[in-house]
């Protein structure tokens, strides 16, 4: 099954149902930033034998703040209404707020999401 980072960020780079926007997702920020991307980090969440709670922070980042937010609105609408992911049995977008990196000032919005998956 994977890790749900690894999850995250294999059907944000191959989902194309986000209105047409170009979509980069990692774990990490990359070392040359595109205009626009997406990482992934979980930040906590409990784990049972059959299912898992997952609670991540998933991060937009754009050149500007008027962006980063339309991108992020896109980005939640898009996980509240997937279906495309088996392993996923909920998904509960807690959050989503203006979060500038205070290291290189750059515009970012974060989704605080919590994700419940299935395990075989």
């Amino acid at each position: 099954m994977g890790n749900i980072e690894t999850i995250l960020v294999d059907w944000f780079n191959a989902d194309t149902t986000l209105q047409g926007l170009q979509l980069e997702a990692s774990t990490e920020v990359p070392k040359k930033r595109p205009d626009r991307f997406v990482t992934v980090e979980r930040t906590g969440g409990p784990e049972s034998r059959f299912t898992g709670s997952s609670l991540l922070a998933i991060q937009v980042w754009a050149r500007h703040r008027h962006e980063a937010g339309d991108f992020a609105a896109v980005v939640a609408r898009s996980l509240r209404e997937s279906t495309a992911l088996p392993v996923i049995g909920r998904v509960d977008v807690l959050s989503v707020a203006n979060f500038p990196d205070p290291d290189s000032r750059a515009n970012r919005y974060q989704i605080t999401v919590e994700i419940v998956t299935k395990f075989d």
